[in-house]
């Protein structure tokens, strides 16, 4: 699904007439990212998945054992940062429209997102305010 969705939005994209915008290309280069950091994210996890149901099978404890002693190889450990990038890229979108919507005046008190005007501009903070935390757990 989402290789059909990316491979359809590019054609898009490469198919206009006229000049492309620089939102045009940020966002074919971000759509590029994501795919890219999704597809580490889920082969890891098809390894894990796939070390632990087939090849031990049979691992004393059970595949919980088994993935409470092997959850920190190194490729999950990837997978694990792609997920977070993955996850921090996406919210990141999110504000940045948010937010530009709220300052191009595009909200009145009856709309929707006037409510979350305060959110989005908390948001960066609070996020910066978590980054040591997962700095520190890795």
């Amino acid at each position: 699904m989402e290789l059909m969705l990316y491979f359809n939005t590019m054609q898009a994209y490469l198919e206009k007439k006229l000049e492309h915008r620089p939102s045009d290309k940020f966002h074919m280069i971000f759509s590029t990212i994501i795919l890219f950091l999704n597809t580490i994210f889920v082969a890891t996890q098809l390894i894990l998945g796939q070390e632990m149901w087939i090849f031990n099978a049979g691992y004393p404890g059970g595949a919980f054992a088994y993935f409470v002693t092997h959850v920190s190889v190194w490729y999950q450990t990837m997978g694990s940062v792609a997920s977070l990038l993955l996850q921090l890229m996406t919210d990141g979108l999110l504000v940045s429209v948010l937010s530009s919507s709220s300052r191009n005046g595009c909200t009145d008190d009856k709309s929707d997102l006037s409510m979350f005007h305060g959110l989005v501009w908390k948001l960066p903070r609070a996020f910066r305010s978590l980054l040591p935390l997962v700095i520190v757990s890795w």
